[in-house]
C-alpha cells in the first residue's frame, strides 16, 4: 500500500507545479511582431551603416588630397594652368576608371542629363569630357579633365566629385545616402566641401571660368552635401 501512496502523492505534486506552454498561436504572433520589427530596424541600421562607411571614405579622401597637394607642392609650383588632373598623378589611387557610372553630388538643381556621371567618357559639359578615378577604399572620382585653377589667388579651386561606394544608387533623389559629394581643392590648399566653400570661389571648367556664369559672389551650398555628410 505505500508504493501506490507514493505515486499518488507525486503524480498530484507534478500536477501543481506543472506550467502551460506557449500555444501556437501565440508563437505564430510572436514571430510576426518580430518579423515588423526587423522590416522597420534592419534598413534603419543598414543606412547608418552605409552612411558611415560614406563618411569614412569622405575623410580618408581629404586628407590624402591635402598632402597629395602637399607634395605636388614640392616639385612643382601651382599655376593657373595646374588641373586637377596634374594633381591627381601624385596620389596613390588604383589608377583611371573607364567603367563606372557614378552618383553626382545632391542639390534640386543637377540637371537630368547630370544625376549620374559615367567614367567612360560620355558624360561632358560643353564638349568637355569627365574622367575618373578608382582609389583603394572602393570610391570613385570624377573631375572634368579641363578643370584648372585658372588663377594663384586663395579663391581659385579645382574640384572633383566624389562617391564613396562608386556605384550610381541614388539618380531618382534630390538627396540621399549614396549621393557623391563635390569636394574644392583650393590655391592656398584649403580643402572643403559645399558647405564651407568661399564666397569669392573662382576656377576654370568646362570652357569657361566659374565667374563668367556664376557671378562674382560663391554661395555655399549646403543643400549640395549629401545626408551622410556630417561635421
Amino acid at each position: 500500500m505505500t508504493p501506490l501512496f507514493s505515486f499518488s502523492r507525486s503524480v498530484s505534486r507534478r500536477k501543481r507545479t506543472s506550467r502551460p506552454g506557449f500555444t501556437l498561436t501565440e508563437l505564430l504572433m510572436a514571430v510576426g511582431i518580430l518579423g515588423i520589427v526587423a522590416m522597420f530596424a534592419i534598413p534603419k541600421v543598414m543606412e547608418s551603416s552605409q552612411s558611415g562607411r560614406s563618411l569614412a571614405v569622405y575623410r580618408e579622401f581629404i586628407t590624402s588630397l591635402s598632402q597629395t597637394y602637399e607634395e605636388y607642392c614640392n616639385h612643382h609650383k601651382p599655376t593657373a594652368d595646374t588641373t586637377m588632373d596634374d594633381i591627381l598623378k601624385y596620389m596613390n589611387t588604383l589608377g583611371p576608371d573607364t567603367t563606372s557610372v557614378i552618383d553626382n553630388r545632391a542639390g534640386a538643381d543637377v540637371q537630368p542629363q547630370y544625376k549620374t556621371l559615367s567614367c567612360n567618357g560620355s558624360t561632358t559639359f560643353n564638349g568637355v569630357p569627365g574622367k575618373c578615378v578608382k582609389l583603394y577604399n572602393g570610391g570613385v572620382l570624377f573631375y572634368w579633365v579641363d578643370n584648372k585653377f585658372g588663377g594663384t589667388k586663395p579663391k581659385n579651386m579645382v574640384f572633383v566629385v566624389l562617391d564613396p561606394d562608386g556605384k550610381a544608387k541614388d539618380a531618382a533623389r534630390a538627396n540621399g545616402r549614396s549621393k557623391g559629394v563635390q569636394i574644392h581643392l583650393y590655391h592656398n590648399g584649403q580643402v572643403t566641401s559645399q558647405r564651407n566653400a568661399r564666397t569669392d570661389t573662382d576656377g576654370f571648367w568646362g570652357g569657361q571660368y566659374i565667374h563668367q556664369y556664376n557671378g562674382p559672389v560663391w554661395t555655399p551650398r549646403p543643400e549640395w552635401d549629401p545626408l551622410w555628410l556630417k561635421y
